[in-house]
């Protein structure tokens, strides 16, 4: 690979092939080279890169996947809540963490669309067992509006109650030195 400056001053990252031109077994008659311009998957690689290290420092359940819906990037928060870790989920079909049902199939439907939504589908694990999951799926455009990835954050569909219970505790000795 290699970094050209255009005209304009942007620096392109640009992945060449060549091959010898030749008639037969005759003599070499030139060259032929042809450059494709990989500045968008290199700055993707690069960020996915730095996006999975920081997932390994995290205590949130979240996932990167491409728009085809490949894991790019696991946390550690998602291994816990969903029973998979990064080394098996990364490259594999985020679809196939899911029960079959109409919520998997909602949300197989936006993939890839460029859209913000929320979703509420029952993970499987490899055992059989499975857990209800909040999901928010945000998209992640590129400079000029593609698709480059999605980022998805679950929850167990239980956390807002646990904060609901944990709030009314909090509550409960400030009421009780009121009385």
């Amino acid at each position: 690979v290699m970094v050209l400056t255009t005209k304009d001053g942007q620096q392109r990252s640009i992945s060449w092939t060549s091959a010898r031109l030749r008639v037969g077994r005759g003599p070499i008659r030139g060259y032929l080279a042809i450059g494709v311009d990989v500045t968008t998957r290199r700055n993707l690689e690069h960020w996915v890169t730095l996006f999975q290290q920081s997932l390994l420092r995290m205590n949130e359940s979240l996932c990167l996947i491409d728009p085809s819906g490949s894991v790019l990037a696991w946390s550690n928060g998602a291994a816990r809540l969903l029973g998979r870790s990064e080394e098996a989920m990364l490259g594999s079909s985020f679809a196939d963490i899911w029960e079959e049902g109409e919520n998997k199939t909602s949300l197989l439907e936006v993939l890839g669309q460029g859209t913000s939504e929320s979703f509420s589908v029952r993970s499987k694990d490899k055992d059989g067992h499975g857990a209800d999951v909040k999901l928010k799926l945000s998209p992640i455009p590129g400079s000029s509006g593609e698709l480059l990835a999605e980022l998805l954050q679950f929850e167990g569909a239980d956390a807002g109650l646990s904060a609901e219970i944990t709030e009314q505790d909090e509550d409960a000795p400030a009421a009780e030195q009121e009385r």
